[in-house]
C-alpha cells in the first residue's frame, strides 16, 4: 500500500476507505451539512450486517452500501469483525456516490482482508444456523431502507414465476436485499427517511 491511500492490484488502483472519507470530506464538509451514517442491520454470534449511507445537506441519502463480515476466530475478525463490516459499509457507500478509484467498488481495505483470509487454512465448517438469508432477516434488512414486509410481499406477488417471498432459498433473498440497496427495483425502493 503506498501511503497515498491507494493499492495497485492487477492493473487497477484501490482507494483506502480513509482516503475515500477525505476525499469525501474535501468536498463535501461536515459544516456544510453532509453525513456518513452507519446502522447495525444484523448480529448475531455468527455475522454482521451493516449499513452506511452518504447524507446531503437536505437529510437525504444520496448512496447506500451494506458490508456482511463473518466472525472467525483468528485474523482481524476474531476481535474486531463488528468495525471491519462498519468501515466496509462507509466504502461501499462512497463508492457508490463516486469515491472508488478507478471505478472500483471494493475498498483497499477489503481487498487486503481477503487477500489475508484466502491465504490462511480453512478450519473444518462448523455447523451454525444460516440466519443470513431467513426471511425475518430479510424482512430487516429491507425495513432498513424504507420497506415493509406488506409492501415487499405485494411487490414479489405482483411479479409472475417469482412465487411466494416466504418459499425463496436464504441466497435468493438474500441476493434481492443486495440487489435493493443497490438501487434495483426502484418502483419498489423508498429510502429510509432521516
Amino acid at each position: 500500500m503506498s501511503n497515498d491511500g491507494t493499492v495497485k492490484l492487477k492493473g487497477k488502483t484501490y482507494f483506502t476507505v480513509a482516503r475515500r472519507v477525505a476525499d469525501f470530506r474535501a468536498t463535501h464538509p461536515i459544516a456544510d451539512g453532509w453525513g456518513l451514517i452507519t446502522k447495525i442491520v444484523h448480529m448475531d454470534d455468527t455475522a454482521i450486517l451493516f449499513r452506511a449511507a452518504v447524507v446531503n445537506p437536505a437529510g437525504a441519502e444520496v448512496a447506500v452500501g451494506f458490508a456482511e463480515e463473518q466472525r472467525s476466530n483468528r485474523g482481524v475478525n476474531s476481535t474486531s469483525a463488528l468495525e471491519n463490516a462498519e468501515t466496509s459499509a462507509i466504502g461501499r457507500a462512497l463508492a457508490a456516490a463516486g469515491l472508488g478509484g478507478d471505478g472500483a467498488y471494493a475498498s483497499a481495505d477489503e481487498l487486503i482482508n481477503a487477500l489475508s483470509q484466502q491465504r490462511q487454512p480453512r478450519p473444518s465448517p462448523r455447523p451454525a444456523r444460516d440466519t443470513v438469508g431467513s426471511l425475518e432477516w430479510a424482512y430487516s434488512a429491507l425495513e432498513v431502507v424504507g420497506l415493509n414486509s406488506r409492501a415487499v410481499d405485494a411487490y414479489i406477488a405482483s411479479h409472475k414465476g417469482w412465487g411466494d417471498f416466504k418459499g425463496w432459498e436464504n441466497g435468493a433473498r438474500r441476493q434481492f436485499v443486495k440487489d435493493v440497496s443497490k438501487g434495483q427495483h426502484p418502483d419498489l425502493y423508498t429510502p429510509e427517511q432521516s
